[in-house]
């Protein structure tokens, strides 16, 4: 059985898909209408341009390799300074604690789940939550937009674009998932 690994960016939504080429094939097509729906028509990217394929060998050690497209600059983010007050910016510091997130994905979340306690808002743009990583003195993902489309695929970030929403799932998941406030003993 022939294997096939996708690797789709859609500026940063990415999606990495390796297995038979039906199942590939099943995963990307579901991906890219989901993202057809979301985009305004204006910004439709032309089909030639979503996908690269490389074919991995086969169990005879045939198959083509394609190359890897060359790197990519950094994204670049600007720091709030007005965007949380010092006692914001000390809630966020101790949900962030009080959470003990595992990863980047869990760490996102919980920064995310701050942000939207602290400033009383849904929509969240990249500034915003760098600012975030920077106020809790996190070291930033290389790939913050990586780490945003993955929890995007697993529902728990909304929104397109500059546009970052917490999902309930995702809420839900720094609530109930992640350790919650250690009881002072007496």
């Amino acid at each position: 059985m022939d294997q096939v690994k996708v690797n789709i960016d859609l500026a940063s939504l990415t999606l990495e898909v390796e297995g038979s080429t039906e199942f590939a094939t099943s995963i990307v097509e579901t991906f890219l209408g989901a993202v057809k729906e979301r985009e305004p028509r204006s910004n439709s990217v032309p089909s030639e341009n979503i996908a690269s394929a490389e074919q991995a060998p086969g169990p005879n050690g045939s198959g083509s390799q394609a190359k890897k497209g060359g790197s990519r600059k950094p994204a670049s983010y600007e720091f709030l300074k007005t965007l949380l007050t010092p006692e914001a910016g000390r809630n966020l510091k101790e949900l962030y604690e009080e959470k003990k997130p595992k990863g980047q994905k869990e760490e996102t979340l919980v920064l995310m789940k701050g942000l939207k306690d602290a400033l009383g808002k849904d929509t969240f743009s990249y500034n915003e939550l760098f600012t975030a990583y920077r106020t809790v003195q996190l070291t930033v993902p290389k790939s913050l937009t990586g780490v945003i489309s993955n929890l995007r695929l697993d529902a728990l970030v909304t929104g397109s674009g500059d546009e970052l929403t917490l999902h309930y799932t995702g809420e839900d998941y720094v609530d109930k998932k992640l350790p919650a406030a250690a009881k002072p003993k007496k």
